[in-house]
């Protein structure tokens, strides 16, 4: 006797409902054991993960089979989706929404929101200027990530000397030196920052605070912000300067992971030896893998570097890349035994 849909305990049911998305629940349990299905949702109280697109009529359907209080998670991808009754909701993404600004900017929608996502493709990336001020804005959000499909992080105006209450902040787009140092300065309570791409140049895309020009500029000499704790950061050509500026800043640092492409003169041992023993006492672990360009000197640099007695230490290594051959790619972990 073959054991049938039917037969499962509702615990059993429930537990599998965990894994899947409202949208996905209809679509694979349409029509039969649908009614009975979220009956069962709606009697356990379970969190639930919402989909929503521009189909009014899935919509409405959807809507009508659940509780409004339990959705906790909420994908939109249409501005046509009525907000006004998802209290609840903790996450919301909004995936190429037209006007995300009027979404985020009304307080009285989602009041229970503290994870915000926003994903802009390429003929909406010029929207995010308002959104990022009106997602900043909102008190109770702890989360907040970024990702444009192409461009670069440009600021909204009008937020220096503000203060805000994010603790965990995810850029997916390219950002300057700059926009940094003014994440460090209006967020207080930043506890996690993930950068895909810090650039040394300050871009002139349109009119912003930071004036224009393609010229490299260092960060400033003092960032001092105590709350960071994880700093996961994608750097094209950094210097040793920068790094030990933005590191001296950042007292209660306990991991970092920094990526991307770096000079081979910035292979001093001596000066990473200052860094990490000294400088950053406080980190616990550091993780590099950085692209290094070497021209025509790659067997002396590796030479160097391999008779370096404290990259042996710390077993830092520098190897090869399979494709380039004036190429090479440091890695390696350093992790602080703990007393």
């Amino acid at each position: 006797m073959s054991t049938t849909f039917w037969d499962l305990y509702s615990d059993i049911i429930l537990e599998i409902c965990r894994y899947f998305t409202v949208d996905e629940l209809f679509y694979s349990f349409y029509p039969d054991v649908l009614p009975y299905l979220f009956e069962i949702l709606t009697e356990s109280h379970i969190n639930l993960h919402l989909c929503l697109t521009n189909d009014s009529l899935l919509t409405g359907m959807l809507l009508s089979l659940i509780n409004i209080d339990q959705v906790v998670y909420l994908h939109v991808s249409s501005d046509n989706i009525p907000l006004n009754e998802f209290n609840a909701v903790k996450t919301l993404t909004l995936n190429d929404v037209p006007n995300m600004n009027s979404i985020i900017s009304k307080p009285f929608l989602l009041p229970s929101l503290q994870r915000l996502i926003l994903i802009y493709s390429d003929h909406l990336s010029h929207q995010a200027e308002n959104a990022l001020r009106s997602a900043f804005a909102r008190p109770s959000l702890k989360y907040l990530k970024l990702h444009l499909s192409n461009g670069d992080l440009l600021l909204p105006n009008n937020l220096f000397g503000q203060s805000f209450s994010i603790e965990q902040l995810v850029i997916n787009t390219s950002c300057s030196k700059s926009i940094l140092s003014f994440l460090f300065h209006s967020l207080p309570c930043l506890r996690i920052l993930q950068i895909r791409t810090l650039m040394n140049s300050e871009f002139l895309m349109g009119t912003n605070q930071f004036g224009g020009g393609n010229a490299v500029a260092p960060l400033p000499p003092v960032i001092n912000h105590r709350s960071l704790q994880i700093l996961d950061l994608v750097w094209y050509h950094p210097i040793m300067v920068d790094i030990t500026v933005l590191l001296t800043g950042l007292p209660n640092l306990k991991r970092c992971r920094l990526s991307g492409v770096m000079n081979s003169k910035e292979l001093n041992g001596k000066i990473w030896h200052k860094l990490i023993t000294e400088t950053c006492s406080n980190l616990i672990r550091i993780n590099l893998n950085m692209l290094i360009w070497t021209g025509i000197e790659t067997e002396e640099i590796k030479t160097n570097f391999d008779q370096d007695m404290f990259f042996k230490h710390i077993d830092f290594e520098l190897i090869p890349s399979d494709n380039e051959k004036e190429l090479l790619i440091l890695i390696g972990a350093f992790k602080r035994s703990i007393q």
